[in-house]
């Protein structure tokens, strides 16, 4: 190993439910890491098993077989509990990465200090994948910044996609102390993992690279189809980190960014509902986030859903 970090152990765990079509690709690209010590989990949340397609021979791999559909929260903390590494990323079974990314994690997270590494990504629609095949980045800069709270929380609210789990490497007990032994939130269907970033960039600070060391895999047709549901969970995420950082006497500061993150939201759905004519529905979205608290930019667009066109 490069740096004299191959002793630590990472662990990747995969969810998957029914993802024969994007699997194989994920955990060839963790298999092929040229980081030595790890583990790979999937976790197949009571769909089809993938120990049918997947070549297990590898002593690397293990295949958990959930018996029921419970949801990928379910998922990541059964994961979370059946690893043992140091480090742990949460890899989404339809994202791939760069064959150096866990040795990179492994030479930054040699300083005990660092809590978390995150990476940058490249967002690649499924289609061009197909047609062209995975080509992974591979400029480095190895170049860090440190996020404080509240840098992490803003660039959360400018660019909800800045910090995603499969490009983020943690320390196991840091994750443990921040959102608990089962760090997902099991009663959240989407944005559990926002939820459980938040909550560890509240304790934490975290090492940014830009350089992309990940594929996020997009399609075009679930990202308008869940993207409703999607920012509606968020709210909730919001809503939940808000209080959990005001009941501990945390950063006030901490609590706005997240209001104002819940208030982006909450605009954000109203205005699909206006362009599906929905106004009565975008009307009383923002009058709960009025409730919540008052701001400026959802009650101009309340009232333009009073107005007749």
């Amino acid at each position: 190993m490069r740096n004299g970090c191959a002793r630590v152990k990472i662990s990747v765990i995969i969810p998957t439910f029914n993802n024969e079509d994007t699997l194989g690709a994920t955990v060839r690209s963790v298999l092929a890491q040229d980081h030595g010590d790890l583990e790979a989990v999937v976790v197949n949340d009571g769909g089809r098993s993938p120990s049918g397609f997947l070549d297990i021979s590898d002593p690397r791999l293990r295949v958990i077989d959930l018996p029921s559909n419970g949801g990928v929260s379910r998922a990541r903390n059964r994961g979370f509990h059946e690893t043992s590494g140091e480090l742990v990323l949460f890899l989404d079974s339809d994202d791939v990465v760069a064959p150096d990314l866990l040795s990179f994690a492994a030479r930054v997270l040699s300083d005990p200090a660092i809590a978390v590494l995150a990476v940058g990504h490249e967002t690649v629609e499924d289609d061009v994948i197909r047609d062209k095949g995975l080509v992974l980045p591979t400029h480095r800069s190895e170049g860090l910044r440190t996020l404080s709270a509240r840098d992490s929380f803003d660039l959360m609210r400018r660019r909800p996609s800045a910090l995603l789990p499969s490009g983020m490497v943690f320390r196991r007990r840091v994750v443990a102390d921040a959102a608990g032994p089962e760090p997902f939130h099991t009663g959240l269907k989407i944005a559990q993992d926002t939820l459980m970033i938040l909550l560890v960039a509240w304790k934490n600070e975290i090492r940014l690279s830009d350089d992309k060391y990940f594929i996020y895999r997009v399609r075009p047709d679930s990202l308008s189809r869940n993207e409703r549901r999607t920012l509606l969970e968020r709210i909730e995420v919001m809503d939940i980190c808000a209080a959990t950082i005001r009941q501990a006497g945390g950063d006030p500061a901490l609590v706005d960014l997240a209001r104002r993150m819940r208030q982006n939201s909450a605009r954000r759905v109203a205005r699909l509902l206006r362009q599906d004519g929905d106004r009565h529905g975008a009307r009383r979205i923002l009058a709960a986030d009025l409730r919540h608290r008052f701001n400026w930019k959802s009650a101009v667009e309340y009232a333009a859903t009073l107005a007749r066109r």
